[in-house]
């Protein structure tokens, strides 16, 4: 059987016991079963059905038992159950659902628990769930919704919260959507706040309208990583078992970091009674299913935050903190930053100065190279001009989990930005920039120079350095490789791949490069040097100028006052860059020694 037709069993009121329809049926017709008091126990709708008709089980009654509508209803018709009041348990409408019709659930009191509406239904019909008394928790209403009929919800009156995510409020019948929903509060985004407060008929509600903010955890599943670093965004220091969603029947884990050297991840598990949430600092979180994490409450609604860093010299992460952005809106912080990447399994550089936001609820890791140092998050963005351009460096293996898994490095070109190399999952092969006896995630540089770039492999195989100039117009930029000697122009070809042993040394590579400054004065592509007795001789330098000689491997060969005559006397035939160097502005010239 496909197709159980429209009025098939209309008053076929002798019926007892259970109704399943079989997972072949593909559509049930208008008022298949309109009429049938005489079921008793379960209704079970197949997942093979696309469609429940006007009125299909209208006043079936006698049901006493659950309700299950199968995974592939796209349509749920105008009063498909209305009447059916005897329904127990939670109602379960699947994410294949896109349109509820008029009174689909009219009356459907029994029904209990919670009521999430799917993301894939735009539209709510009047009435649709008119006096289900029975709902006893909340009822979320997802972002796809855009019209809510009259008297929806109208007595719904045991619901505790209603919950709605909509960004733009979705348009309202004209006539008590809510009336009678126990008087619950109606949560919506914090952003939308005042929206929802003027738009119309949503106005009647005004005093009942709050902010909420969430934030999205995917679910690791049967696999690994999916972690993500969290931040509360509100005031008071919060109980986690206060967020929605954030301790589960599922498995989840919930950490703060601590830069001691015995426990630098502490286990909300192990320390329920001190473990809280405070608005600034952040956590780091992972669920076997997907989660929404929402926070309700106060918030921070300051536009900074200053938030002291820990700094202990005789642990083994000295200076490492994990904070957050303390508001439920995007903030920008004034200290260079780790995030988690997207894949959940590694921490990964960013710069402040890309005035790159930290969303709500998102946590960062930063560090303090002092005592007493702090962090500063703000809501206002970082003016753009104060970004000069990075290099973003990364590094995957072939052939593990289609190199998603990255390690990253990154030479800065704003004064300031630095970040030690922190290293989160060992498994992962590691580069960084070796600068003052440290290893660095973040570098300073001038648009210039050479720098070391050390890389570390988990395991022997190929891997795969790749290099992306960000905001920055480079005239030159090579990747040497020390062991192998190859030279690559990364202008050309972004990527160089290559074998390594994990006994190599890590002084691996380096980077040569240089860039016309921007600020630099117009006059500066017009030659400023020339060859002449065997010397050459530079014109129009200031008084402390600097003039470097670069050969085409990108080596610095010679580094002297411009002031005086270079002789060229023993240096090889080719073509060499010169770069004149005078204070800020940098000057380039290609010249031919023959």
């Amino acid at each position: 059987m496909t197709t159980i037709s429209y009025r098939a069993f209309y008053g076929c009121s002798g019926f007892t016991g259970d109704l399943t329809i079989p997972n072949s049926v593909t559509t049930i017709g208008y008022y298949a079963f309109f009429g049938c008091r005489g079921f008793t126990g379960s209704l079970t709708i197949g997942n093979s059905v696309t469609e429940i008709g006007h009125g299909a089980f209208r006043d079936c009654s006698g049901f006493t038992d659950s309700l299950t509508i199968g995974n592939s209803v796209t349509t749920i018709g105008v009063s498909a159950f209305s009447g059916c009041n005897g329904f127990t348990g939670s109602l379960i409408i699947p994410n294949s659902v896109t349109a509820i019709g008029n009174s689909a659930f009219y009356n459907c009191s029994g029904l209990t628990g919670s009521l999430t509406i799917p993301n894939s239904v735009t539209e709510i019909g009047g009435e649709v769930f008119y006096n289900c008394s029975g709902f006893t928790g909340s009822l979320t209403i997802p972002n796809s919704v855009t019209m809510i009929g009259s008297v929806a919800f109208y007595n719904c009156s045991g619901l505790n919260e209603i919950m709605v995510f909509g960004v733009t409020p979705p348009s309202l019948g004209y006539y008590n959507t809510f009336y009678d929903t126990n008087n619950c509060p109606i949560y919506v985004l914090y952003e939308s706040l005042n929206d929802y407060k003027t738009a119309t008929n949503w106005s009647d509600y005004e005093d009942r309208i709050f902010p909420m903010t969430y934030t999205t955890v995917a679910g690791y599943g049967e696999g690994e990583g999916n972690y993500r670093f969290i931040a509360s965004p509100l005031v008071e220091n919060t109980d986690p078992t206060a967020v929605d969603n954030m301790i589960t029947e599922t498995p989840y884990d919930l950490y703060r970091f601590d830069q001691s050297e015995d426990a630098e991840w502490i286990n909300y598990k192990a320390n329920m009674e001190d473990f809280v949430l405070e608005n600034g600092q952040g956590y780091l979180y992972a669920n076997a299913e997907d989660v929404n994490l929402i926070f309700k409450g106060a918030f921070n609604e300051d536009d900074t935050k200053e938030v002291g860093l820990a700094y202990d010299a005789t642990t083994t992460f000295a200076g490492w903190n994990l904070v957050g952005n303390p508001f439920p809106v995007n903030a920008y912080a004034n200290k260079s930053y780790y995030t988690m990447n997207v894949e959940g399994t590694a921490i990964e550089p960013n710069m402040v100065s890309s005035a790159t936001a930290i969303p709500a609820c998102t946590g960062v890791m930063v560090m303090a190279e002092t005592e007493g140092e702090t962090v500063v998050f703000s809501t206002e963005a970082p003016e753009a001009a104060t970004n000069q351009g990075c290099l973003q460096i990364a590094v995957a293996q072939a052939n593990t989990r289609g190199n998603s898994i990255q390690d990253k490095a990154i030479v800065s070109f704003n004064a300031g930005d630095r970040l030690e190399k922190f290293v989160f999952n060992k498994e992962n092969a590691v580069i960084s920039i070796p600068q003052g006896g440290k290893e660095l995630a973040i570098a300073c540089s001038n648009k210039q120079g050479e720098m070391p770039l050390n890389f570390k492999a988990s395991k022997n195989g190929e891997y795969t350095l790749t290099i992306h100039p960000e905001a920055v117009e480079l005239e030159y930029l090579h990747l040497i490789d020390n062991l192998t000697g190859a030279d690559v122009d990364l202008l050309q070809t972004p990527a160089y791949s290559f074998t390594a042993k994990t006994t190599d040394y890590t002084s691996r590579f380096r980077l040569v490069f240089f860039a016309n400054d921007a600020s630099s004065d117009p006059a500066s592509d017009a030659p400023f040097a020339f060859i002449s007795n065997g010397s050459i001789v530079i014109i129009g330098a200031e008084a402390d100028a600097v003039l470097q000689i670069v050969d085409m491997q990108g080596r610095i060969i010679v580094c002297c006052d411009a002031a005086h005559h270079v002789s060229i006397d023993g240096m090889t035939s080719g073509v060499y860059v010169l770069r004149l160097i005078e204070g800020e502005s940098i000057r380039t010239q290609k010249i031919v020694i023959e």
